[in-house]
């Protein structure tokens, strides 16, 4: 569950992700980052399957959250400032 890059990333970069109201795409404005991120754990802490009945059956809100991973690191690499260079 943990093995697509994507999840990855979110997993080593969620501390330095924006805490701020941030727009994600067109209509797509997250108002209260900690939420959305709580929101992406849960999403991820449930994986890509579910059981029912004995039954293993895809999770729908799996591709979307991917979307959503790949949307945030996107805006993350774009608002993201260099570091300084050491003076020489």
């Amino acid at each position: 569950m943990h093995n697509e890059p994507i999840v990855k990333w979110f997993l080593a970069n969620r501390r330095q992700l924006p805490d701020k109201p941030f727009q994600l795409g067109p209509g797509r404005y997250i108002a209260a980052p900690e939420k959305f991120y709580r929101n992406l754990d849960i999403d991820i802490a449930a994986g890509p399957v579910a059981r029912i009945r004995g039954r293993i059956i895809p999770r729908q809100r799996w591709q979307p959250m991917l979307e959503d991973l790949a949307a945030l690191k996107r805006y993350a690499d774009s608002v993201k400032t260099p570091s300084p260079k050491p003076a020489a």
